[in-house]
């Protein structure tokens, strides 16, 4: 199931993460260390430039996951996140305003083609707000999921506060860049030894991805569940439509 290839993509790419960290410390560490003090020497333009490659590069489909957990690494975890959640509000208005004003036909095309996430963007329709929140706890794509909310007439309101389902994810994500910079500092101290909270600080990261895998897995029962209801909903309806067409 793809939605189920999703879960295990972001649980991986958080493994990945903290597994490159401890291999490659040293060289991942001196990158870190070169980055941070670029940006930082260009002051609020490194956070600036840093949303508008989020905001450009998620609406080319790259995954929220990998800036997140690079904004984690090269910000820290307060400074990162602030960064990726107003990024992400940008983002996802830009791709709502572009799908809703040149990319309807497109977008319509391409759910014709794809039944099942036909029926959960009906269900949407019919409960924007619960639903909308919902749909962005799950590993669907955030840009893909914008871009068809835009093109399908979801409110902008609606839209908007619902984003919120998503700071989960985006808490995970960033603080596992924050541990993967963690692992990679730990990997070059002169004593060469991890500590106790050292220690902590990786569980942590590990049982976010864990909880992460487990609220998105009840989020997408839900979905699955009003997608069913919308579909049983619609079937009358068609019934009828089709029941009173006049013979030729």
């Amino acid at each position: 199931m793809k939605q189920t290839r999703s879960i295990l993509f972001f649980l991986l790419l958080g493994l990945l993460v903290l597994l490159a960290a401890w291999t490659w410390g040293p060289s991942i560490h001196r990158l870190l260390v070169e980055i941070k003090g670029t940006l930082g020497s260009l002051g609020i333009w490194g956070f600036v430039i840093f949303a508008g490659l989020f905001v450009v590069l998620t609406s080319l489909a790259v995954p929220d996951s990998v800036l997140s957990v690079a904004a984690g690494a090269v910000f820290g975890f307060v400074g990162g996140l602030a960064i990726v959640l107003a990024s992400v509000v940008v983002a996802r208005t830009v791709q709502y305003t572009l799908a809703q004003r040149f990319l309807k036909k497109r977008v319509r095309a391409y759910l014709e083609s794809r039944p099942r996430l036909a029926s959960v963007t009906k269900a949407v329709l019919r409960d924007q707000f619960r639903l909308q929140l919902l749909v962005r706890l799950t590993p669907l794509s955030a840009t893909g999921v914008s871009y068809i909310f835009g093109a399908m007439g979801v409110r902008l309101g609606a839209f908007l506060f619902a984003l919120a389902g998503a700071i989960p994810f985006y808490v995970v994500m960033v603080y596992v860049g924050v541990e993967g910079a963690h692992i990679a500092e730990v990997i070059v101290r002169s004593d060469d030894s991890a500590t106790a909270m050292d220690y902590l600080q990786m569980a942590g990261a590990g049982a976010g991805l864990v909880v992460l895998v487990l609220v998105t897995r009840t989020a997408l029962r839900a979905i699955n569940a009003a997608s069913d209801e919308a579909e049983s909903a619609s079937a009358p309806e068609d019934t009828a439509t089709s029941g009173t067409a006049s013979p030729d």
